[in-house]
């Protein structure tokens, strides 16, 4: 008969390597007696379908609260990851939602009023940014547009800036 344990435990992620690649996990037990580690763990996740869904892998180390299905803890399922003093959230604020992955690509929703933005950045600092002002795209790399057809149009003016402007037919 498997072990049993109802209710929800702490374990850190120790393996990504899933050979059915299904997004599953498995964690060491870091409360559990003999610190044992678990079986193939699958995440929840907001979503999950054959043509949708979010998938975000934890990275080795995260703290994970897990369950077992029926108390069974052989069948373990991750419903969540843990701040802690290690992993700290990565805004101080409540006005902001932030998404950032481990390489610091970055998402931000900014709800402070009156500076409601939504900001990408990526690794590079590459930033698009949106706000009641408008749209800025700002590099300090090449930026290039492409497209079959490419329309730029204004309803007030149109200002282009560089030394030397080219224009081709």
């Amino acid at each position: 008969m498997s072990r049993q344990l109802e209710g929800v435990t702490i374990g850190l992620v120790k393996d990504l390597e899933d050979p059915e690649k299904l997004g599953r996990i498995k964690v060491k037990y870091t409360l559990l007696d003999g610190e044992p580690t678990s079986n193939w763990a699958r995440i929840a996740t907001p979503m999950a379908s054959s043509t949708a869904g979010m998938f975000f892998q934890p990275e080795i180390d995260d703290e994970a609260l897990v369950v077992f299905e029926s108390g069974n803890m052989s069948r373990p399922y991750i419903i969540g990851f843990l701040w802690n003093g290690t992993n700290k959230p990565p805004e101080e604020t409540m006005e902001k939602r932030t998404l950032k992955t481990i390489s610091g690509h970055t998402m931000v929703f900014d709800d402070t009023e009156g500076e409601e933005n939504i900001t990408i950045i990526d690794k590079n600092e590459n930033t698009i940014v949106m706000n009641k002002d408008g749209i800025e795209v700002s590099t300090d790399k090449t930026m290039t547009l492409k497209g079959k057809e490419v329309t730029v149009e204004a309803t007030d003016q149109l200002t282009l800036k560089g030394n030397p402007i080219h224009m081709n037919p």
